[in-house]
């Protein structure tokens, strides 16, 4: 009689345990498969953004910035990094190179300021004033600038003078009525319309180049004389019974 065949241990367990031992299997591989995946997922999308920052760093190198200025990048890492437009190496357990990047603010450059010169008209004076019968004469002076004076002032705008006006006032009354317009070369002048016994002021104005700018400064100088003068009186005279006697001249009585 032939002996009875032993049962294999393995085989039954296999038998019994088997699908349990398949699915634990799956389990784990699947489990294994989500951790190493999503470590790889994180390293891509690290190296990404590393790439895309070198990238953007480096199209602003190729740039001009004349408009722009970069403030100081405030950064958590101990250790100074390099210029804002190199690509610094990122140092395990930090992102310093992601917080780095530069903030840009555009300061518009305004049009400097024209500076203001100065501008000067040359000085008159008054002269003398002499009353005769038939008018009263007045004089003044002028004060030209000289080569050295405006060599001197460069930031000075010398004006000319093209003539002056005189006026007169009468009697006190305070308005001053416009007598006559001279040019810059005269220097005196006679009014002839005048009444006997009569006080006269007069006051002399310069007339410089117009002003382009049109500054305060272009008005012209004024003076007066220092009193007002008074005319002489016209005498009449009338002959009673005239005569000529022998040997007088034509005219004489």
């Amino acid at each position: 009689m032939a002996e009875e065949k032993k049962p294999n241990p393995a085989k039954e367990f296999l038998g019994k345990h088997g699908e349990k031992l398949g699915l634990g299997a799956a389990a784990l591989a699947l489990v294994l498969y989500l951790v190493f995946g999503i470590a790889m997922a994180k390293e891509d999308t690290s190296a990404r953004d590393l790439r895309n920052v070198t990238d953007r760093l480096d199209g602003e190198m190729k740039k001009r910035h004349d408009i722009y200025t970069a403030p100081e990048v405030k950064i958590d890492s101990s250790s100074a990094l390099g210029a804002w437009n190199t690509v610094t190496t990122a140092k395990p357990g930090g992102d310093a190179v992601a917080r780095a990047l530069p903030e840009f603010a555009i300061s518009m450059i305004s049009k400097p300021k024209e500076v203001q010169r100065a501008v000067k008209v040359p000085s008159i004076a008054f002269g003398t004033t002499a009353v005769d019968f038939d008018g009263v004469t007045i004089t003044w002076s002028a004060t030209e600038f000289t080569k050295q004076e405006i060599a001197k002032e460069k930031l000075t705008d010398f004006l000319k003078l093209t003539g002056f006006l005189i006026e007169r006032e009468t009697n006190g009354s305070g308005k001053w009525e416009k007598v006559a317009e001279v040019d810059a070369k005269t220097t005196t002048y006679k009014d002839n319309n005048i009444n006997p016994k009569t006080k006269y002021a007069y006051r002399i104005t310069s007339v410089p180049d117009p002003d382009p700018k049109k500054r305060d400064g272009a008005k012209g100088m004024t003076v007066s004389t220092p009193s007002p003068v008074r005319t002489l009186a016209i005498w009449k005279l009338s002959f009673t019974q005239p005569s000529k006697p022998a040997g007088a001249v034509q005219g004489s009585v």
